[in-house]
């Protein structure tokens, strides 16, 4: 996971590629889009933004474009499930956050999230995001917002009372982990003004007893590696499949994930993770 210095980039990822694993993954091109996406998946849905010349239109993968209005810009969009058991996409436009029952199908807004860059429903729980800070409040009745945690967030997944966030620091993202009263970083990823290149972390989704995402690293060396944070065992765990070129967006559910690379989704099966060396910008 990028241990060598920058001039050694491409024996790096060979060596990536050569380490020790059971069974490579099993990556298949699932569909190609005009311009690149974000990603969201869950409960055997996967959406993603389809820009059709105007503007962007929420897309599910395999099918059509939802009955939403579009966005001039990608849609940050989750997939949760509600009390009732109708499985929802929440999803910014214009400045506050919506919700898609896929049950009924209809579009709503959600009351009290002007200025919210992102969201997710999990029960009558919504967590959402502002440019500052993390937030839950019931999705019934009026009680008021609580502060989670004062942070620049990017994008959230809210499971029970937990939410996996992607949070900024000034020269990378970083996969965390908030509760109703703690917040814990699952991974340090490092950054720094002097490096040429920067570490991002792409949409931390629940699933099972562990968080996956996606550690990209974006400059002078563009790659791509997928992870997760195994709660069992209290570690950060990778694929050894080094993905080559700028990805924009990942998403994960029930054993598949997916990623955007370009104007390419892929789809990724035969997961197989191992404990993953601390990340570095550089080697020692």
């Amino acid at each position: 996971m990028f241990l060598l210095p920058k001039t050694l980039a491409t024996a790096a990822l060979a060596l990536a590629v050569a380490a020790p694993t059971s069974q490579a993954a099993t990556d298949t091109l699932a569909d190609t889009t005009a311009k690149p996406t974000p990603l969201a998946a869950g409960y055997g849905k996967v959406l993603y933004s389809a820009w059709n010349g105007s503007q962007y239109r929420l897309t599910a993968l395999g099918g059509d474009a939802l009955g939403v209005a579009g966005s001039s810009k990608p849609f940050t969009v989750d997939l949760g499930k509600r009390k009732d058991g109708h499985v929802v996409a929440v999803y910014n436009r214009g400045g506050r956050l919506y919700m898609y029952d896929f049950t009924t199908p209809q579009e709503r807004p959600l009351g009290g999230t002007a200025g919210a860059v992102a969201g997710s429903i999990s029960g009558d729980r919504l967590v959402f995001a502002t440019k500052d800070a993390l937030y839950a409040r019931s999705i019934t009745g009026n009680a008021a917002s609580k502060k989670l945690a004062s942070k620049v967030v990017l994008s959230v997944d809210a499971r029970n009372s937990r939410t996996a966030f992607s949070g900024s620091r000034e020269w990378s993202h970083e996969p965390w982990l908030a509760t109703q009263t703690a917040l814990s970083l699952l991974t340090k990823v490092p950054g720094g003004g002097a490096s040429p290149d920067f570490f991002d972390t792409l949409n931390p989704t629940f699933s099972g007893n562990a968080i996956y995402w996606l550690l990209a690293r974006q400059g002078q060396h563009n790659v791509g590696e997928i992870h997760r944070y195994n709660r069992a065992l209290n570690r950060d765990e990778r694929v050894v499949m080094p993905i080559a070129g700028v990805v924009s967006g990942f998403a994960y559910d029930r054993g598949h994930a997916y990623y955007s690379r370009g104007t390419e989704i892929h789809q990724v099966t035969d997961l197989k993770f191992e404990q993953a060396p601390r990340i570095r910008m550089y080697g020692d």
